[in-house]
């Protein structure tokens, strides 16, 4: 048993317990894997890495649930952090008989293409938004090491928008919520008075979550996050669990928060930027440049930030793509009130 990890109760929610698993050391913070007391057997929420599996099952095993008693494991999205265990918790007999691994039919299709096919269209969007070979060979260096903490899992059930899978009588919901990753799900649980919603990474706290993050089948994953709280903020939910961070009690105050953290993203962007040519590895530079010591994660995310916001703009008419390569946008000088 690794000391300090161990599945805790949710406050509000008698049947929801969490265990936060390390990111370290490839990634600050937690991952918030939840367990679901379906009174016929518990249901897993995303899994961590499977770097930190052991840690997940030990914790399992310390809070008295038993190997080959999990109804199924529901995935939220394709990162390493959240699938990245399943694999081997089905090896290891966790899953009980007839027990399924669930993911949204996107979630298998863009993970297998990025962790287990590697998706060429990764080095050409690279390579187009101005990176160049060298940090290009750098980055492909680390997609196979995620691939490795992905360790990419055969699906037992693909599911689709709005799908619900009944376990132990209670109905998960799956919503379809892309921005941070283009197969993102919330999964909303009816259970009689407490009602719950599985946030993934919609939300990193009160600020704009990563949004774009290895994502080349989406036209606007800004637009797509801020539509997709639109989806979740009216639900039936007496809490909302994030795969980061801890509960939230109101699920409208914080979709005004995250639109809130998007109107001054983007004016202070349009501020930086207007009247300048630029592709989003030049943003990445200049912002990166700021931030001493910034690892490779930081700057993989500042450059996938950069090129949803420049698209985004784009798209508002608040930004023109000038035709060649590296592709750079002409910021406008528009600036939000």
């Amino acid at each position: 048993m690794v000391t300090g990890v161990s599945l805790r109760a949710v406050p509000s929610v008698s049947w929801v317990r969490n265990v936060r698993l390390p990111m370290q050391p490839h990634a600050a913070g937690t991952i918030n894997a939840y367990l679901v007391d379906t009174g016929d057997g518990p249901v897993l929420i995303d899994t961590g890495f499977h770097s930190t599996a052991t840690i997940l099952t030990d914790a399992l095993a310390a809070s008295g649930v038993a190997r080959g008693t999990l109804r199924a494991i529901l995935i939220t999205h394709n990162h390493a952090d959240h699938i990245g265990a399943s694999r081997w918790l089905r090896a290891q007999e966790w899953l009980a008989p007839g027990g399924e691994l669930v993911l949204h039919e996107l979630t298998d299709q863009v993970g297998r293409g990025i962790f287990v096919d590697l998706d060429q269209r990764q080095r050409r969007q690279l390579v187009d938004n101005g990176i160049d070979l060298e940090q290009v060979l750098e980055w492909e260096a680390d997609l196979t090491a995620m691939a490795r903490l992905a360790d990419w899992p055969r699906a037992d059930r693909l599911v689709r928008d709005r799908d619900r899978v009944e376990l132990g009588g209670v109905p998960f919901t799956f919503l379809h919520t892309p921005g941070h990753s283009p197969d993102h799900c919330a999964i909303h649980v009816s259970a009689d008075s407490e009602p719950v919603v599985f946030l993934g990474d919609l939300t990193l706290g009160r600020e704009m979550p990563r949004v774009g993050v290895r994502d080349w089948y989406r036209a606007d994953p800004v637009q797509d996050l801020l539509d997709s709280w639109l989806r979740v903020r009216d639900l039936d939910a007496r809490v909302a669990l994030p795969g980061h961070g801890g509960p939230v009690h109101d699920l409208r105050a914080l979709d005004a928060a995250i639109r809130a953290a998007y109107h001054a993203e983007r004016r202070e962007f349009l501020r930086r930027y207007q009247g300048r040519l630029v592709s989003a590895a030049d943003v990445m530079d200049e912002l990166v440049s700021a931030q001493p010591g910034a690892t490779f994660g930081v700057r993989q995310f500042v450059f996938y930030g950069a090129l949803a916001m420049l698209t985004h703009l784009h798209n508002l008419g608040l930004a023109r793509r000038v035709p060649g390569r590296p592709v750079r946008y002409e910021v406008g000088a528009a600036v939000l009130a």
